[in-house]
């Protein structure tokens, strides 16, 4: 049995990546009652110390030839160690890391909005209401802290993918969203061609996304994280441009 393993940035076209595998005949991707295809992610209300037994499980009832599921690197089972264990990896990123940020920011708020926790309540007003903060002092602190953490684990990531981790093959979520998008190491490895029709429109990322940050506050912002970030030299090149894309101003 093959075994693969679709990881990358949350936020950036891993889901439909898996959802779209798991149509094809003789591909498994394991699934949840969310249809997310992440057994192993970590749950706020349960942790599994040793998820290896449950995988073993899984993959002892697959009967097809390739089984799979999708798993970040915060999530119970380590990339290495499955690589390890014969896991293919493909990683799906999106090159503005900025729009997975943002992304992930409105989803998260979202959550907290509908569950009525205060300390998210003036963060929902970023979606739903003119604004005209300019200087990060002006965001709600959680909100700041969401944005950083996001920043911080997205650019980490996605230079990890690039740079350290073996046997992965890295997909690009603007590669990803073109109409009948096909890629060779997928193609190879699941001996057929594999067509990918996401029917995205990115054309409104930017008022769905940005609408009420101005480009001083997104400059504050970016300059904010700049500062505690360490640019190695064998960074690619995309990650550098995404990193900076706010900034006004010389690098």
């Amino acid at each position: 049995m093959n075994k693969f393993v679709v990881t990358g940035i949350p936020r950036s076209g891993t889901t439909v990546f898996a959802k779209t595998l798991s149509t094809i005949d003789n591909i498994h991707v394991a699934n949840d009652q969310h249809d997310f295809y992440e057994p192993f992610k970590i749950m706020s209300n349960s942790l599994d110390l040793n998820p290896l037994p449950r995988l073993k499980e899984l993959e002892d009832n697959c009967r097809s030839n390739y089984f799979g599921f999708k798993s970040f690197p915060s999530d119970l089972l380590d990339l290495t160690a499955l690589r390890l264990n014969g896991y293919k990896t493909f990683a799906i990123v999106r090159k503005d890391i900025w729009k997975s940020i943002f992304s992930h920011a409105i989803a998260r708020t979202k959550l907290f909005r509908d569950n009525d926790n205060t300390a998210f309540k003036g963060s929902s007003k970023l979606y739903t209401e003119s604004v005209s903060a300019s200087s990060i002092s002006e965001l709600p602190p959680p909100l700041l802290r969401m944005f950083q953490d996001s920043f911080f684990t997205r650019i980490k990531h996605a230079y990890e993918f690039e740079t350290q981790y073996k046997n992965t093959d890295v997909i690009y979520f603007e590669d990803l969203i073109k109409p009948n998008a096909s890629f060779e190491c997928v193609n190879n490895y699941f001996d057929k061609e594999i067509i990918f029709n996401l029917n995205y429109d990115d054309s409104d990322d930017f008022s769905s996304y940005y609408k009420n940050f101005s480009p001083e506050l997104l400059h504050n912002m970016c300059r904010h994280f700049i500062q505690t970030v360490n640019i190695p030299n064998d960074c690619p090149q995309y990650i550098k441009d995404s990193i900076y894309k706010y900034y006004i101003g010389d690098r």
